[in-house]
């Protein structure tokens, strides 16, 4: 968003662990999307509805949509064929190759490798692993570690209303430059 990229993805507004996206990528994202996986619950003091996954525990998505002012029905369905519509292009995007995939979080490094081959197994595609810097890794820097490149941050973002930074923008960039010339 800082530098004017609006990706539209399936995971754009979502939190999913690891374990759950080498499961859904080796299985060409199957359940995610049916009606009888996708549910609603309500969160925080404004009451925005999030889109849950019965199959993916670890899976929750922002709907922009709230208690109070949008019916629920018409919000699950509406998420229901977003994500269908959203599976399909990740899968057909996967397939042309040349995609750039990015996980932020913690996460064992031999599941990443997994996860990095899954995405390569698609297309010409490659993985980025952001973390939190560490002893021997600076913010914003890159290093290549088992066929997957991993990024470091300083802090992954600050989710608060009317607070700034929210996000480390020039590491992200710093990482990104780099990371595309490893590629």
């Amino acid at each position: 968003r800082a530098v004017g990229i609006e990706p539209f993805g399936l995971f754009r507004f979502a939190g999913l662990k690891p374990l759950d996206v080498n499961h859904l990528l080796r299985t060409q994202l199957e359940h995610i999307g049916e009606p009888e996986d996708l549910w609603l619950e309500e969160i925080g003091p404004r009451g925005e509805y999030r889109v849950k996954s019965r199959r993916y525990s670890s899976y929750t998505s922002h709907t922009g949509r709230f208690a109070g002012k949008d019916d629920p029905d018409v919000v699950r369905t509406a998420q229901i064929e977003m994500t269908r519509f959203l599976k399909t292009k990740l899968l057909r995007d996967l397939a042309s190759g040349g995609r750039f995939c990015v996980f932020r979080g913690p996460a064992d490094l031999n599941l990443m490798v997994r996860i990095r081959n899954a995405v390569r197994a698609r297309g010409d595609n490659e993985l980025l692993w952001i973390r939190l810097a560490e002893k021997g890794a600076a913010p914003g820097t890159v290093r290549l570690v088992d066929g997957v490149i991993e990024g470091f941050v300083s802090r992954y973002g600050i989710y608060e209303p009317y607070r700034t930074p929210r996000v480390p923008i020039e590491e992200w960039l710093r990482i990104c430059t780099a990371a595309f010339r490893l590629w």
